[in-house]
């Protein structure tokens, strides 16, 4: 198992999930860092129906490509790669971002229970944020963690350490947001992931993220937020129901039905409860389901299944490029 560091800041004693301050790391599984990077954000362009199945495999195949082209792993930790160190100022700005919120929804799963989240900024369309005119600055991501508690995390990436006023940035937008459903959130937090040299001998540098939890509200305008649970289950899980509403030739254990996709080389899988009151549009069923078989969910993790009730498998591809990246 590849451990990622991270350090956290700024919680207070006694918070809900019981974290703390200081340094520890997580153990991540390549079929888990795929899953964080395949469903956290989507796209914000309109598909035609009958492209659907395409589009989301090609957003899968390019958020799978993106990871596996930034990071490597040799068992112990995630580090840069070389393709990533020889990229441009701006390809490497791309790059970071999308790894950024694989870090986040990773974290956000792992230390809060938050398995799902929505990007604030791809569908505000359908949030409606209210905030005053000209003002751009807004966190990333909100979500759900299993006590109904809503959580807003501002996403960042660095290709290397971020400064104490970098974090504190990251940190205002996250506060910006004062209210979802009328109700202040239970954490507005900032999510860093980053690259870090061990020492000036390093080609490449370590995966390590930093959490910081902010006190108080922005002085920036507030941002006000309504979102009916069961919209936000509907709007999390459409970008990945073509894979599995289209596909054919599935094959189901133990309660989880999957495809294999061969030219992606990826394996796809999903509760068959939960997929039959998706593909039903019982939106409002989702999330009591979720509830209900955490502790299953949670004891097929080892096979791949997330607390989401979605598996993602690399095939030997992937794992082959890993392993070559190790040399």
């Amino acid at each position: 198992m590849t451990s990622v560091p991270y350090e956290t800041r700024d919680f207070n004693f006694g918070n809900p999930w019981g974290v703390g301050n200081g340094s520890a790391q997580i153990d991540v599984s390549l079929p888990e860092l795929l899953h964080a990077a395949i469903t956290v954000g989507h796209p914000r362009w309109p598909v035609p129906p009958k492209g659907q199945r395409i589009a989301a495999l090609a957003e899968c195949l390019w958020k799978v490509s993106a990871v596996m082209m930034t990071v490597r792993g040799d068992g112990r930790h995630f580090y840069s790669t070389d393709r990533f160190e020889g990229l441009d100022p701006s390809e490497k700005q791309g790059a970071m971002y999308q790894l950024g919120q694989t870090v986040t929804k990773l974290f956000a799963q792992r230390l809060f229970g938050a398995s799902h989240l929505l990007h604030l900024d791809v569908y505000r369309r359908h949030l409606d944020p209210q905030f005053q005119p000209g003002s751009r600055s807004r966190p990333d991501l909100v979500g759900l963690d299993l006590s109904d508690r809503w959580l807003v995390f501002e996403s960042k990436g660095r290709s290397s350490k971020p400064t104490d006023g970098e974090i504190a940035k990251a940190k205002q937008q996250a506060q910006r947001v004062v209210s979802i459903n009328n109700n202040p959130p239970a954490l507005r937090a900032a999510t860093i992931g980053y690259f870090h040299y061990l020492d000036s001998y390093a080609s490449n540098r370590r995966l390590q993220a930093v959490i910081a939890d902010p006190e108080g509200t922005s002085d920036c305008s507030p941002l006000r937020l309504q979102i009916p649970v069961e919209q936000l289950m509907q709007l999390y899980y459409a970008p990945l129901m073509p894979l599995f509403i289209e596909a054919r030739g599935s094959d189901e254990t133990g309660g989880v039905s999957y495809w294999y996709f061969e030219d992606l080389d990826l394996r796809f899988g999903i509760a068959s409860e939960l997929a039959a009151l998706l593909r039903n549009g019982a939106y409002k069923d989702v999330w009591p389901w979720i509830k209900n078989n955490i502790r299953t969910l949670r004891e097929k993790t080892e096979g791949g299944l997330a607390y989401d009730g979605v598996a993602i498998l690399p095939g030997e591809k992937w794992i082959d490029m890993m392993e070559k990246s190790k040399e």
